[in-house]
């Protein structure tokens, strides 16, 4: 009798243990735990090599519980039933199973590249064919050493004589061989056809419970159960994605019977998919049938394919299926049948074991070999097709496209999947060409030939406003100039991606009037409808954009352009010009239009074409910063920190219920106000009690979100950051909702708290805390319907708002990434951003919560603390970036989330976490409260920067810092936030004078000093210009009509200017805005900072935003 694991009882004993006892690696692992003290020694079956193999591939198994429980890993996704509504309710659940390959995939080695390309291999057929031990065989081939095999996941093999299926839904393992390669090959094992009950699904319940769950929308006639999901869901998935499709069977004789399933099943999901640049290859695999012939092992490899299709089409007349897809595709034979669904076919043949004369174990062992073979060039060729199209997704980008395809498919939309649209989820534009491209996908969606003069024109507009912006006053009047050598080449890539990938085919079927919606990249499988039906077999019929003419049109229109701005001078050209844009904005009144460009103007601003959008305007159109404040509709003189829309320019939306739409914006001279909050789990309520005390000490009832222009967030400081900054929550609000949050959130699993055995349900259950809870506390803080990417306004505007940007930090693999509201995403540090923002604040600590898989962004993100639990440097980072390398700072403010003389303490068994996540958990736990990170801020940032950062951190007199989910601890924690003293050391860079002792208390005024700040108007000079007279306007940010206005008014006593003292004018003299205009003189020759100040009636003085600042600054912006 074969040796079995004293835990498992599987077959795959490699490891004997001091006590006697024989395991395999995975149980000797979870054995050597408990028993630390325990040895190992090899176990010695004294098998042949291939016997050894044979035994792996047949994995004679007897079923028990631990073994499914093992293999319930590898789940990926499937159909789950809820019982608890009436009727029941359906929905797909997707584990993070791909992640987690993909992840270990990027650190198999230190040559594994960062950036890797998955293949995935299918394995379909009825019930009992042997798909698992396939996949079995494989990873035997892809091992030098056998005694590697047990290192891998493999598939629960069937009994055998068993017609019920052994492990359900859809499960995924790796190919050793390409493992950490730029190419991994990734094998797909799916349910068998017949959609019974899996012996797996009595043991395998946990993955049910994973974050990301997909409804599926009932349709009226159509029957929701396993059944459905596997003849109908799974293969439109599997065929989507698949490289290769391994159709396994046992059955010889019903070659005709293989041919009517296969292709039912691959035109389930070809017919119901357009736009797909390139087809997969289909392998049919007849695995251990009792009979076989020599020829089929013989040194032909194509034998046994020619003689398949001879065969079946002998027998296939009598086949209505295979007729009605022959009429329907055009196609005179079946394997021309075959190739609208598949790029090549092959068949091969596994012989069974030692059935003579084929069932050697050399014969056995070439077979599996030539399957390896055959899977890795057809794997190879079918990649290199879709590079050519620039469809061959690396991980982030197939994930974005896997949640896309749940959704598509869950909704049961009688549309077709479009591949095209599948492509725009994952790419966003990242050049000016990119978003030229863009504007005609949008534009001309809705009809080429209708929309063929609005499009060119307003190219035309965007190119001379473009010049007009950069060159200033000094704009060539000669289209030619406008339409230069860089123009032009920019015009044609850009032309060149529209028609690769947004012209659809202009063939129409003449008896259906039904129009081809293939794109050129795109048609590979002749013409296809909306719904993916064939009309035809055919190639791509252009003809329906000439873009010689577009080209001549756009350049007529900017001629036209040109003599009519030579009618304005100086100022007045800019102001006519953007006059004239609007006008060619406008000059459609095609709704259709309007709402392609409302959604393509969230990837490419349609004001300008040539910039990434960033606001959103009432009506659902997006705008880059340049546009939101070049087209701003003040009445009277622009305010610099205020702008208004009365409508909007691309669709004249002027709905009184939202419009105007105004909003605050950066004034040019002013200073960037930034604010970094740490992570702490519940410790979090620290940072907003000092938020709280800071709005007290301001003595204003501004919201938080008015004082800053970058808020950054990791973990709990993402979710404070979201709350205050992008929902705008005041602080009573948000602290109410972040402790009803963390009194449901953190909801232990079973057993998992309990002293003494808490470690060993952990291993089992891979986090303390469920997913559902913490989910559920965060939809319900945060809403079900607010996206986070755009700054917006979501009320009824009742003044002017404020917008700050916000940033929430995470991790994904080993790198720091950030979700942020001012940036879509999908390149360098930013990920997709137009997830909601409760999906944007769930990011996992390991051991506490199961990372998340968030769709949207294609990436499973975990605590962003894992790399930077104080987010400051991000936060300094991002200003720069976003203001540029030269920004000037009001304040750079870092909060933490408490600290103690000795770090928190760690879980227990923290082994259940990956090596390489488990050094980035005991960093993250040995530097939770921040400090080192503020140091090490400290030492990489120039003076003037560290005048202007502060950090506030209350230290709690304990011995340890507290536990992110010590709930029980969070009003002892609020007493103590309340209580503590900040002291401010003297120091040269003091905020205030006189020197104020509390530094909460000088924070406070520096915040309330930087809602001042000043416009310069104009210079005059002296004779030999050694004198500058400068004049202008102290304005504020706060909209005077309000009652934080007023408040700001009583609070202040004047202005120190150089060489003057300047009062507050009275609440009545600052209506209807306040404009309170001053001059100064400044010696040229001077290169110390100017100075103005606030004086406040408590006696403090402090800067105004932006300064003191160099007089260059000044005289640059007048």
């Amino acid at each position: 009798m074969a040796a079995e694991c004293a835990r498992c009882d599987g077959p795959e004993v490699t490891v004997k243990c001091s006590c006697g006892k024989l395991y395999c690696r995975p149980c000797w692992l979870e054995h050597k735990s408990i028993k630390p003290d325990h040895q190992k020694s090899p176990y010695q079956t004294g098998l042949s090599k291939f016997q050894q193999c044979w035994k792996y591939i047949k994995g004679a198994f007897n079923y028990s519980s631990a073994t499914f429980e093992k293999d319930e890993r590898a789940k990926w996704f499937g159909l789950v039933e809820d019982t608890s509504f009436v009727p029941p309710v359906y929905r797909i659940v997707e584990t993070t199973r791909f992640s987690e390959i993909m992840e270990s995939s990027v650190h198999a080695s230190p040559q594994s590249p960062k950036r890797q390309y998955p293949s995935l291999v299918s394995f379909v057929g009825e019930t009992g064919a042997g798909k698992s031990s396939l996949i079995r065989a494989l990873t035997v081939q892809s091992v030098e050493n056998t005694t590697d095999l047990d290192h891998h996941d493999a598939p629960v093999v069937g009994m055998e004589e068993s017609f019920q299926s052994t492990t359900g839904e859809v499960n995924l393992y790796h190919d050793p061989k390409t493992f950490g390669t730029a190419s991994p090959r990734l094998y797909i094992d799916c349910e068998g056809l017949e959609g019974v009950k899996p012996v797996a699904a009595a043991h395998q319940k946990k993955w049910q419970d994973s974050s990301r769950s997909h409804p599926i929308r009932q349709k009226q006639g159509i029957t929701t159960d396993r059944k459905w999901a596997v003849e109908k869901l799974y293969p439109k998935f599997i065929y989507l994605f698949s490289d290769v499709v391994c159709y396994v069977t046992r059955n010889p004789r019903g070659w005709a019977e293989i041919v009517d399933n296969l292709l039912g099943w691959a035109s389930v999901a070809a017919q119901h998919a357009v736009n797909q640049y390139a087809l997969p290859a289909a392998i049919i695999v007849l695995n251990g049938p009792p009979a076989g012939k020599e020829m089929w092992i013989a040194g032909d490899h194509d034998a046994m394919t020619n003689e398949f299709f001879k065969v079946v089409e002998e027998q296939i007349t009598g086949s209505a299926f295979v007729r009605s897809l022959a009429a329907q595709y055009g196609a005179s034979s079946v394997r021309e049948i075959f190739r609208r669904c598949f790029s090549s076919i092959h068949v091969l043949y596994i012989p069974l074991e030692k059935l003579p004369p084929l069932g050697t174990e050399e014969n056995m062992d070439r077979q599996y070999s030539r399957l390896s073979n055959r899977i890795k060039s057809d794997a190879e060729r079918v990649q290199f097709t879709r590079g050519e199209s620039w469809m061959r997704f690396d991980v982030r980008q197939l994930s974005i496209a896997f949640n896309y395809a749940f959704e598509h498919l869950t909704s049961q939309s009688d549309t077709a999947f479009d591949f095209s649209h599948c492509k725009a989820q994952t790419d966003l534009p990242k050049t000016a060409q990119g978003h030229v491209t863009e504007f005609l996908k949008s534009s001309l969606a809705v009809g080429v030939e209708s929309n063929f003069t609005y499009a060119s024109t307003v190219l035309g507009s965007c190119m001379v406003m473009r010049a007009l912006e950069e060159s200033g006053e000094e704009l060539f009047s000669h289209p030619d100039v406008i339409y230069g050598a860089s123009m032009k080449k920019l015009f044609q890539g850009a032309v060149e991606g529209y028609l690769d990938s947004g012209l659809s085919c202009s063939y129409v079927d003449p008896t259906t009037g039904a129009w081809c919606v293939n794109k050129k990249d795109g048609h590979t499988k002749g013409h296809q409808d909306e719904l993916g039906l064939l009309l035809e077999a055919g190639d791509y019929q252009g003809g329906a954009f000439d873009s010689t003419d577009f080209q001549a049109k756009m350049m007529k229109h900017i001629g036209g352009f040109l003599q009519t701005l030579d009618k304005f001078e100086g100022d007045n050209k800019l102001t006519g010009a953007r006059s004239l844009h609007r006008k060619t904005l406008q000059q459609s009144n095609s709704w259709a239009i309007s709402e392609a460009s409302r959604t393509g103007s969230s990837r490419t601003c349609f004001g300008c074409l040539f910039e990434a959008p960033e606001y959103q305007l009432p009506c659902g159109h997006y705008l880059c910063g340049f546009c939101i404040k070049n087209f701003d509709q003040t009445n009277e003189h622009r305010h610099p920190a205020h702008v208004t829309h009365k409508e909007c320019f691309l669709c004249s939306d002027k709905n009184p219920s939202h419009w105007p739409f105004e909003l605050g914006v950066r004034p040019p001279l002013s200073g960037i106000r930034v604010l970094s909050l740490d992570g702490g789990g519940v410790r979090g309520i620290v940072e907003l009690v000092m938020l709280q005390r800071l709005q007290s000490a301001i003595g204003l009832t501004l919201d938080p979100c008015a004082f800053f222009d970058l808020i950054v967030g990791t973990s709990a400081g993402g979710m404070i950051a979201l709350g205050i900054g992008e929902h705008m929550w005041p602080l009573s609000r948000c602290i109410e909702k972040y402790e009803a949050l963390a009194k449901t959130g953190f909801d232990p699993k079973f057993l998992t708290t309990v002293w003494g055995i808490g470690w060993v349900a952990r291993l089992f259950r891979y986090s303390i805390y469920t997913s559902t809870a913490i989910e559920g506390a965060l939809k319900a803080a945060y809403g079900q319907d607010r996206e986070l990417f755009s700054m917006k306004v979501v009320d009824t505007p009742s003044s002017v708002k404020h917008l700050p940007r916000v940033a929430v930090t995470t991790a994904v693999d080993q790198d720091l990434k950030i979700f942020a509201n001012y940036n879509r995403g999908g390149a360098g540090i930013y990920l997709h951003s137009t997830c909601l923002t409760w999906e944007a604040c769930t990011s996992a600590a390991p051991m506490f919560f199961e990372p998340y898989i968030n769709g949207k962004a294609g990436v499973v993100c975990r605590d962003g603390g894992l790399k930077q639990n104080n987010p400051v440097e991000t936060a300094f980072s991002e200003s720069k970036a976003i203001w540029g390398n030269d920004t000037t700072f009001d304040i750079i403010l870092s909060l933490g989330s408490g600290q103690a003389r000795l770090p928190p303490k760690r879980p227990a068994s923290t082994f259940i976490v990956d090596g390489w996540l488990a050094t980035l958990f005991e960093v993250l736990m040995s530097t939770f409260n921040g400090e080192d990170a503020w140091a090490s801020f400290h030492k990489i940032v120039e003076n003037p920067v560290k005048a202007k950062a502060r950090r506030l951190n209350v230290h709690f007199n304990t011995s340890h810092e507290l536990a992110l989910d010590d709930v029980a601890s969070m009003g002892w924690m609020k007493d103590e936030a309340n209580k503590f003293k900040f002291y401010n050391e003297r120091s040269r860079w003091s905020f205030t004078n006189p020197h104020c002792e509390d530094l909460d208390q000088e924070i406070a005024i520096n915040l309330r000093a930087s809602l001042f700040f000043f416009h310069p108007r104009s210079i005059k000079f002296n004779q030999n210009r050694s004198v500058a007279v400068v004049e202008g306007a102290i304005y504020s940010r706060v909209d005077s009509n309000t009652v934080p206005f007023r408040e700001l008014v009583l609070l202040t006593e004047g202005f120190e200017i150089p060489g003057t003292f300047v009062l507050m004018p009275p609440l009545g003299d600052c209506q209807p805005e306040f404009i309170l205009k001053i001059a100064f003189q400044h010696d040229t020759q001077d290169h110390q900072p100017i100075h103005l100040r606030v004086k406040f009636k408590d006696g403090y003085t402090a800067a105004i935003s932006g300064f003191p600042t160099p007089y260059k600054n000044i005289e640059t912006l007048v």
